[in-house]
């Protein structure tokens, strides 16, 4: 690999891992407080937060720089399967379903969690589609940890971009 490309490839991982440990952070600070929530009044929007959007992200992310480092260790390269652009649209299609799921859910979650503090009384019933709370229910019933999301982020690092050398630029 060309030096150009091996300083590219070396910021990226560097950003990665800023945000990584960014993310990480805010995880550990968050999580005690969305447990005390949960457990003393019964909010549950902070921990499903967590859990439905801060740790598949969370994983997602560990996983892609935890493969970029393997790589800068010389330990595995990027795939060259016939199936690789296959399986890279196959990963960004899983995430984007469980994010086009999610994010309503989440942005409902956190409407429900402010009124709850700036009301008197609570009376709030879910506005969103049932469609949406059938594919949470049956979500919810797997019990889909989300660690699961280790597997697209593997997948996005060893079936993303190949960068060919760029050919030198005549003179």
């Amino acid at each position: 690999m060309p030096l150009e490309q091996m300083k590219k490839e070396h910021r990226k991982f560097l950003i990665a891992g800023t945000i990584l440990l960014l993310l990480f952070t805010l995880y550990l600070y968050w999580n005690p407080i969305a447990e005390e929530y949960a457990s003393t009044q019964y909010i549950m929007a902070p921990k499903l937060l967590i859990e439905f959007g801060l740790l598949p992200i969370l994983f997602l992310l560990l996983a892609w720089v935890f493969m970029q480092g393997l790589f800068f260790l010389g330990l595995i390269q990027k795939g060259t399967s016939k199936y690789r652009k296959a399986l890279h649209i196959l990963s960004w299609a899983v995430v984007l379903l469980y994010a086009l799921v999610i994010i309503p859910f989440l942005i409902e979650n956190i409407y429900v969690w402010t009124i709850s503090f700036h009301s008197d009384g609570f009376s709030y019933s879910g506005q969103l589609p049932p469609i949406i709370y059938n594919i949470l229910f049956k979500l919810a019933c797997m019990d889909l940890h989300p660690s699961l999301f280790i597997l697209p982020g593997i997948l996005f690092w060893s079936t993303g971009r190949e960068n060919p050398p760029k050919e030198p630029r005549p003179e």
